[in-house]
Parts: C-alpha cells; structure tokens; sequence
C-alpha cells in the first residue's frame, strides 16, 4: 500500500548535522508555524499544553526551552506561570527572528527572551533553572544524550524536564495509515506551502531513524534522571517524556521526605494541601507516584503514611501523586 513512497531517495544529511538542520529551519521558519497548524490538525496546540502541565507551571520561576523555535511552547509556559521568567533558545537565527516579533495575548514583552544557541552547550549556570521544557528538538540533534546531560546540569534539584518528541507509532492497524500520510502527504504538503520538500522529507525519516519512546528514556535516566515518565500523545505518533532532577543534599531519601514531618493524624485539603493534628503542612511541589512511594518506604517505621489506612484514604479522595 505504501510502496511508491520509497521511490524517493533518503535525505543526505551529511557529516555536519548541525549545520544541515540550521540551513532547513531557516529556510522554513516563515511558514514554520502555518505547517505545524495543517499538518497536525491542531494537535500541535494541544500537546504543547500538555507539556507545561507536566512541567508544574504554577511552581516554576525560570525556565527554559530548549530548541524553541518561534517561540509557541515558550510562550504556552509564560501564560501559565505568569511570574516566571523564560529562555528560549535555538541555533536557528531566522527562527528566532519570528519568536521575537510575536505578540501573545496575556505574555508581558520582557518575561520571554530568546538566544541564539546550542542544545548540547547551554548559555546557562549550573542548578539554576526551574524547568526545561523542549519540543519537536530532540531528532535534529547530533547527541540526545549531551542535551539530556545540559538539561540536568542547568536544573536546580527538584526541577522538572518535559521533553515532546515525534516517535514511531507501534499500532499494527494505525502505523500503515499514518505512514503513509507523513511519507506521502506531508512532503508534498511542504513543498506546497513553504517550497521546502525536502525539510518535510527529512521529518518522516528523522522518525524512522529516531529511537523508539522506551529507549529515549533509558538514555533520560542514564543522564541522571532515576523516575522518568513517558506518556503517548495523539494517536501514539508524540511521546512525553517527564522526569524530575533528584535532591542531592537530603542524601539516602529523596526530597520528598525533607519535606514531610512525622505527624500523626493526616487529612486532605481539596487543595491538595496535607494537614495533620496541631498544625497545617502542605507540600513545597507536587510529586510523581514513583517518588512519593520511595520516600514513604524511607520513613521511620511504623508511620502514618505507610499505613493502609492511609493510602485508603488518599485514593478515595483522589490525591495520587
């Protein structure tokens, strides 16, 4: 069914990656975001959405995005965490151009800024930002694992990376199908619409190439990251990989457990906020299951938290971390 796509020869990207990638998004930044709106249906919208909510925006104060292009996810986590001050960088001047000229509704003109720079040699100091968002970046660069281990390095512990990448869709029935829209369709929408066939050549075969969405979070965790998360997104053609820079100062438990006193008797605020008997406590962030339960098995045993009675509770009221 879908032989005569590969009639066409495999984009030559060549030895320099890096300097391929940067030459095809200048050339197709003027038309970048009207490609992303048809060739997605919208989709592009909602999964950026998706990705701030996996980035915690009401607790985060500097972030950054990584390969930001014309700024949309920036922006996206500006206008819900209005207090925080946002970075968006890309080695993709004609890209940048556009970011900096957009206006979005609710984002003051100084709280996003955009540099021009490299994913895998960040601008950026040491334990120093909230959050790192990045996507659609992850296939255009020469080392996943370089820009894995710069997103750590800038986090402060505690800080949260939500990375969206294209990934190869593993539905027997959906696969075929939508092979043969992003080999066949995509392309030629591209050359319609920006005069850039190739660039939209090279997207499909970027994801042939491109590790599937369980290895990509192996290299995650080989970066530094132990609890990382990876949910699929529209129709199983993106994968959201989420993870959470550990504490080190608190040690053998995680940072969880610095936070949490040894009380007594707990309940649950509709706020998520935890109260327990002489005085009100509420988490500084919230926290993925995987870390919460670490931290309760770390506690001094017996404790309220590790009680049945407790966990009871927490699901008939809905809080799951």
């Amino acid at each position: 069914m879908t032989g005569w796509i590969r009639r066409r020869p495999p984009v030559s990207v060549g030895n320099d990656k890096a300097a391929y990638v940067e030459a095809m998004f200048d050339a197709i930044a003027r038309r970048y975001d009207l490609m992303n709106r048809l060739m997605t249906g919208g989709l592009d919208v909602a999964s950026r959405s998706v990705t701030v909510d996996t980035a915690y925006p009401e607790l985060v104060q500097t972030a950054v995005d990584i390969g930001c292009g014309t700024g949309d996810l920036a922006f996206a986590l500006a206008k819900r965490a209005p207090r925080a001050r946002i970075l968006g960088i890309d080695f993709s001047a004609r890209m940048l151009e556009h970011a900096a000229i957009k206006r979005v509704s609710g984002v003051p003109s100084d709280q996003v800024r955009f540099l021009r720079g490299d994913g895998m040699r960040l601008p950026v100091a040491d334990d120093s930002t909230d959050a790192v968002v990045s996507a659609w970046v992850l296939r255009n660069v020469a080392d996943v694992s370089q820009v894995f281990s710069e997103a750590f390095r800038i986090l402060r512990p505690g800080g949260r990376v939500a990375f969206l990448e294209l990934t190869p869709v593993r539905s027997t029935w959906f696969r075929p199908l939508f092979r043969l829209y992003f080999h066949g369709v995509v392309p030629i929408l591209g050359r319609w619409l920006s005069g850039q066939g190739q660039a939209y050549q090279y997207l499909p075969e970027s994801v042939d190439r491109f590790p599937d969405a369980e290895t990509l979070g192996e290299i995650l965790r080989e970066a530094g990251f132990p609890d990382v998360s990876v949910r699929r997104l529209a129709f199983g053609t993106l994968a959201l990989h989420t993870a959470t820079k550990p504490d080190r100062s608190v040690g053998k438990s995680s940072h969880l457990d610095a936070q949490v006193s040894r009380p007594v008797i707990w309940n649950v605020t509709p706020d998520r906020g935890l109260g327990v008997e002489g005085g009100p406590l509420t988490l500084r962030w919230p926290v993925d299951g995987a870390s919460w339960n670490s931290s309760v098995a770390q506690l001094d045993s017996p404790h309220a938290l590790q009680s049945w009675e407790w966990g009871e509770f927490r699901r008939q009221a809905g809080w799951v971390p």
